[in-house]
């Protein structure tokens, strides 16, 4: 089996482009053309299993002019398969040379960006002259009630776009321990829950250990009440539980096996909601 690139690295550098990348992905099962909004690297979450290097920050102000040339050129490159034959993507599985969505995420925090509205523009603009399968945007859901996000997300409905909600604990005491932030988990919840109904949502999930500390089977249980909350409002397409599968922000931060990992979330099997397993580095 050829190398498969997700597994050493979401680069977020594609020659002199600034804000498109592509990346096989292996939760998109092929290529995904990732957008960063935040080249600066500030993001309001301090996740300690982040591969972003945030002793490297600088400041930056999105030129969406040029972000929309990218983003053309990319896709042109797609459009004429000239992007497969690019040195990255010679170790590549053909069958993973398949371009599957544009996600928005990069090195920060999409839904708080203050250019996520006017990219979801550019995006819905691009989708009448190319062939988009899917867009994405890949979130830690804290952004979700303020006025401009909301005005992207309609454009996401209007596109039948997706969003990949994460909700990395059940308990607060250990969800401050992976994001680094203060924020209640109940306000996640809730910030999922009221997001227009006529997005698919997917809930993303990275377990890890921690010290070399496994989730706790009482942490499986409570994570497992927040999705039910989420279930009892809307429906939830699918939950993504995954690993650490790139260098972490952490080095006392380690990845679990796909074996482990199914086992730790037996509980989850439960609910009424399809999951898929994704393992990572310990595999």
């Amino acid at each position: 089996m050829k190398n498969q690139y997700y597994k050493s690295t979401h680069d977020r550098d594609f020659d002199k482009f600034k804000y498109v990348y592509p990346v096989i992905s292996r939760r998109s099962g092929g290529l995904s053309l990732g957008i960063n909004l935040n080249p600066d690297k500030v993001c309001n979450f301090g996740c300690i299993y982040c591969q972003v290097n945030r002793n490297q920050m600088s400041k930056h102000v999105v030129d969406l002019q040029a972000l929309e040339s990218e983003l053309t050129i990319m896709l042109e490159m797609l459009q004429d398969k000239t992007l497969f034959s690019h040195s990255r993507f010679k170790d590549t599985d053909e069958d993973q040379l398949v371009f599957k969505d544009i996600g928005i995420a990069g090195d920060g925090e999409p839904s708080v960006s203050k250019y996520l509205l006017e990219t979801m523009q550019i995006v819905q603009k691009l989708m009448k002259s190319y062939e988009i399968p899917k867009v994405v945007i890949i979130s830690n859901s804290t952004g979700f009630a303020r006025e401009k996000t909301i005005k992207a997300l309609d454009i996401l409905a209007e596109i039948d776009g997706e969003i990949w909600a994460k909700l990395d604990a059940g308990t607060q005491e250990y969800f401050e321990l992976i994001s680094q932030h203060t924020i209640k988990v109940e306000k996640i919840v809730q910030n999922i829950q009221r997001v227009n109904p006529s997005i698919s949502i997917q809930i993303q999930t990275c377990f890890m250990k921690v010290h070399q500390e496994m989730p706790k089977d009482s942490e499986i249980l409570e994570y497992k009440k927040r999705v039910e909350e989420i279930l009892k409002v809307r429906e939830i397409a699918k939950v993504q539980i995954y690993t650490v599968a790139r260098e972490p922000a952490e080095s006392y931060v380690d990845a679990i096996s796909l074996v482990d990992l199914k086992t730790l979330c037996e509980p989850l099997s439960q609910m009424n909601v399809k999951i898929d397993f994704y393992g990572g580095s310990a595999n």
